[in-house]
């Protein structure tokens, strides 16, 4: 096993106790990470650039959008842009981003607006895909699925 900083390892129990999946059945379970997320999450707090290369349907966007929610609730007045390879493919990470946001009852972030396109919460953190064409400065991309 990894040795892990400080601060992924307080990124990794909070996502893991504290956000959770819908499973096939509708059911929520908590996010769990194996070695590879772990990695992940550590070269997103070391690096000022991540890039994932990985097989599809491994859990990394769930893990993400996660990270996401807390990133915006602890830097608040991020902008952050998601860019993917159609706008629909947009919409659904802003919709599970939104969703981490929402049910997350520990995470003090509350959504101000959400639309299809845009969620900003109410510490002036702001979301928007690459379609909604925002006017301000970005300071964090979520690029998705680029080799699809």
């Amino acid at each position: 096993m990894a040795n892990y900083s400080l601060e992924t390892q307080n990124y990794i129990d909070l996502l893991s106790k504290n956000y959770y999946y819908l499973d096939n059945n509708g059911g929520q379970n908590l996010l769990k990470f194996g070695d590879k997320h772990k990695d992940i999450i550590q070269s997103l707090c070391e690096n000022q650039t991540t890039i994932v290369v990985k097989g599809r349907q491994i859990g990394s966007t769930t893990l993400l959008t996660a990270y996401i929610v807390e990133y915006c609730r602890k830097f608040p007045n991020t902008n952050v842009m998601v860019v993917a390879p159609n706008y629909m493919s947009e919409i659904d990470i802003i919709k599970r981003i939104g969703e981490h946001a929402e049910n997350n009852h520990k995470v003090n972030n509350t959504i101000m607006t959400r639309s299809a396109y845009s969620i900003i919460f109410s510490n002036g953190s702001e979301i928007h895909t690459l379609y909604n064409k925002p006017k301000k400065k970005i300071d964090v991309f979520f690029i998705s699925e680029m080799a699809y």
